[in-house]
């Protein structure tokens, strides 16, 4: 049995190979849920709440200190079913839609990246 301890760090890994971690430190996240919710006028100026169920669920993550061949790995998984686990131990099934970096003059990327979740079946 292995055991993952993640202090302050990112692992994101493909759904089709789960061995295949990339470990980013992670200095902030930030979830946005929404869900379609619109408001309809109707006779008589009343208004009503037109919705459809479900939410969808957005991830935004900040990563410092990434290496150049990580900040390349972490370019790789855009648009990539992953799963990411954070430092409280949550696992997110998710595609990350877009990655932004911005590189010091060190060796080093700072990178931030969406994750918008999916609904993913285990087996156990």
């Amino acid at each position: 049995m292995t055991t993952l301890t993640l202090e302050s760090t990112l692992a994101i890994a493909p759904v089709s190979d789960l061995s295949d971690v990339l470990m980013l430190y992670g200095d902030s996240e930030t979830v946005d849920v929404s869900s379609p919710v619109e408001v309809r006028r109707y006779a008589g100026g009343r208004d009503r709440v037109v919705s459809v169920p479900g939410q969808t669920s957005q991830m935004s993550f900040v990563a410092s200190y990434i290496t150049r061949a990580d900040y390349q790995s972490l370019l790789d998984f855009v648009g990539v079913l992953v799963l990411v686990r954070d430092v409280r131990g949550r696992a997110v099934y998710g595609v990350i839609d877009s990655v932004s970096g911005s590189e010091a003059v060190t060796d080093f990327v700072t990178a931030s990246f969406t994750l918008t979740s999916a609904t993913v079946s285990e087996i156990v």
